[in-house]
């Protein structure tokens, strides 16, 4: 007995699968996954072309937001010094179930380029403020690059 194909809704369309997907599940997989990027992809670009048109006060608007995203997202983390490795520099335990694990990732001290929260304490971080933040290495950019802990406040955790 032969069934007729079954249709799945994805981004909004119908596609079916054909008698080869359903009998090969990665291949089934594959296609769903690259019909799903297609539609993606496409959205961001739609998305920047938007961004590009904004007036600059709406894009400093969405920085803001897109910094108080990375700030919430610190809120979940467990952050533990490990060691002064030098005079501006220490390592940092940073545990997020939500994005990533660094046993022993580089932190290095400067001065904030942007206003924040303190991983560390929830405290507000000024522009100019004294803090430390994570290094890109050789593995990319970790995912908590957009993360600052107040200099101070890891000094009295030393």
């Amino acid at each position: 007995m032969r069934h007729a194909a079954p249709a799945y809704p994805m981004c909004g369309q119908i596609h079916a699968v054909t008698s080869a997907q359903r009998g090969d599940p990665w291949t089934a997989t594959i296609s769903q996954l690259e019909q799903i990027s297609e539609h993606a992809i496409a959205d961001d670009d739609d998305q920047n072309e938007e961004i590009d048109t904004e007036a600059p006060a709406d894009k400093r608007r969405r920085v803001a937001e897109l910094a108080s995203i990375a700030a919430a997202y610190g809120r979940n983390a467990v952050v533990t010094f490990v060691e002064r490795i030098g005079a501006k520099a220490v390592s940092i335990s940073w545990r997020d179930s939500t994005g990533g694990n660094y046993r022993e990732q580089r932190w290095v001290q400067r001065a904030a380029r942007s206003r924040g929260i303190c991983a560390l304490t929830g405290e507000a971080i000024s522009r100019g403020d004294s803090i430390y933040h994570p290094v890109s290495g050789s593995r990319g950019r970790p995912s908590n690059l957009a993360q600052m802990i107040r200099a101070e406040a890891l000094e009295r955790f030393e």
